[in-house]
């Protein structure tokens, strides 16, 4: 293990994000091709503010978490299928996604200091740094869900990660006034407009309105989308499929699946009803148990893009993720397990009612889990009307989903990167 290896992992403690041995590989090879060169010019473009190679109309696609995945992966591949613009790339920082991009003939690049120098526009799916970017850069943020719990200047909380100073020092760094005058965010056209606002301290006029790109799923099928990715067919068609998508807790390293869930029970129940239970926890943790067999709980790969396997989810489980906005548009059931709810808020505080868009039942003890699923599974729906309502609070003109709304959206950042 060489000296940046355990350097990252050392800090991979105190900071969230490098908990992922995926982003991890990615700094590494990052900083082999010299992007540490470009954090101290994109610093200096604060005061010198100019742009050495900012005449390439190219568009960069990348995403926050270094794999082929979430909406700007959707994006890419809706331009790519539609034959929207000719210059465009998905930026690799692994060698193993590089190569599987390449072999498809989809237009990739390796990340390098000279790529991030030239590049006047930049899509990706989460944000940048002040030290990342400079100032000529057009960095398009589609961002990675509508925050049902607090992100950024939206979080008042003093505890955790996102806590007292350091939670303010990230506030800045990441403030797009900061990282670069062309900064675009990405917001559907309801009232989560106000939300991004504040929680990105970002004016209106820099929202793009639209679709978050990787509900596409739920319309239509994109060339390309089955890449490092789960899909239907990978599953029984004869079997009922129920998915497991916790949200990441920054307040422990890993996640114990035989502490929160209640294994034997689910396996049994999954047995009687013919179904399987999926479970995969956010990238950046690890299961630290759940070593045990049993023959209808299927641990998944946590880096895997699971976006075209939602077409087939019957039963969406899930407590503080974004994922049960975009599972609004299969109109099937919904059920919240926030078994350590109390506990949670202390880290990101709320900013809005959790019971207001949360249309399914609850759970909060692995008892009601049990009892909950179990009705479900008998045909007990109880949510559709408030699905369809919540779905339009939140979704607002792009709540129920047709190709124009993802062909507008594409105009509009093409004509960004075009300049007008």
């Amino acid at each position: 293990m060489g000296f940046l290896e355990r350097f990252l992992e050392y800090l991979s403690v105190r900071v969230y994000w490098l908990r992922s041995l995926r982003v991890r590989r990615g700094i590494e090879s990052s900083l082999s091709v010299g992007l540490l060169p470009l954090a101290l010019l994109a610093y200096l473009s604060l005061f010198l503010d100019f742009g050495p190679w900012a005449g390439d109309d190219s568009i960069y696609f990348e995403s926050h978490t270094h794999s082929f995945c979430d909406n700007a992966k959707y994006l890419y591949l809706y331009v790519h299928n539609r034959r929207l613009y000719d210059k465009y790339f998905w930026v690799s920082f692994v060698d193993d996604d590089y190569e599987k991009l390449r072999k498809r003939s989809l237009p990739v690049v390796k990340a390098s200091a000279s790529l991030y120098l030239r590049a006047s526009t930049i899509v990706s799916s989460g944000t940048r740094t002040v030290f990342e970017l400079g100032k000529w850069t057009r960095f398009v943020s589609l961002w990675h869900g509508l925050p049902l719990k607090s992100i950024f200047w939206l979080n008042k909380s003093d505890d955790g990660l996102y806590g007292g100073t350091l939670r303010r020092a990230l506030c800045i760094l990441s403030d797009p006034n900061l990282v670069s005058r062309n900064y675009y965010l990405l917001s559907p056209p309801s009232i989560f407009k106000k939300v991004f606002c504040l929680a990105f301290n970002l004016d209106e006029s820099k929202l793009i309105l639209g679709p978050y790109p990787r509900n596409y799923v739920f319309i239509g099928r994109l060339k390309g989308e089955e890449i490092d990715a789960y899909i239907p067919e990978d599953f029984p068609e004869d079997r009922r499929l129920i998915l497991y998508l916790p949200t990441y807790r920054e307040y422990r390293f890993s996640m114990d699946v035989d502490e929160v869930l209640p294994l034997a029970e689910i396996d049994e129940l999954c047995s009687r009803y013919d179904a399987l239970f999926l479970v995969k926890t956010h990238f950046f943790e690890e299961l630290s148990s759940a070593t045990r067999k049993y023959d209808r709980i299927v641990i998944l790969d946590s880096s895997r893009d699971i976006y075209p396997l939602l077409r087939r989810v019957d039963i969406l489980i899930t407590d503080y993720s974004s994922v049960a906005f975009d599972f609004l548009y299969a109109d099937r059931p919904i059920l919240f397990y926030p078994y350590d709810f109390d506990e949670y808020v202390k880290y990101r505080a709320q900013y809005i009612d959790y019971n207001l868009l949360t249309p399914g039942p609850k759970a909060r003890t692995p008892e009601e889990l049990i009892s909950k699923l179990r009705s479900l599974l008998e045909g007990d729906d109880e949510h559709r009307r408030a699905r369809r309502i919540v779905r339009k609070l939140v979704w607002g003109d792009v709540s129920e989903l047709e190709e124009k709304h993802f062909h507008e959206l594409a105009d509009k950042i093409l004509r960004i990167v075009g300049g007008s």
